[in-house]
């Protein structure tokens, strides 16, 4: 693992801890938009460890369907910035799509681990 990705873990797991605080420090949000960013930023970071380490981590199949749902997602959030686009609210649309693309390296390497890396899971 080279020096970029760690740079980008570490942004990724500050901004998914960031977000948990600033939601606690303003006590605003539920449940699920506390603690959903920094779920999501661990889990992205276990796969990353696990994908750049070489090692299996649970079973393929799981990691196919988190990668399944994670382009759901994705392919949903998209949907939804075009209608915010078609309403024109542009602040969220860019915000939407800065999470995207900050987001697609994480969904590549999560792509590679459960798909393309078979010696790690023989």
């Amino acid at each position: 693992m080279n020096f970029r990705w760690l740079i980008y873990i570490s942004l990724v797991l500050a901004l998914g801890f960031g977000q948990l605080v600033w939601k606690i420090h303003s006590d605003t949000g539920g449940f699920s938009s506390r603690f959903f960013p920094p779920f999501a930023a661990t889990f992205f970071t276990i796969t990353m460890v696990a994908y750049f380490r070489e090692k299996p981590l649970w079973r393929s199949w799981f990691w196919k369907v988190v990668l399944w749902l994670v382009c759901f997602a994705s392919i949903c959030m998209l949907v939804f910035a075009a209608y915010l686009a078609w309403v024109q609210a542009l602040i969220p649309v860019l915000i939407i799509l800065g999470v995207f693309v900050f987001a697609l390296p994480s969904i590549n390497i999560l792509y590679k681990y459960s798909y393309k890396s078979p010696k790690t899971w023989n």
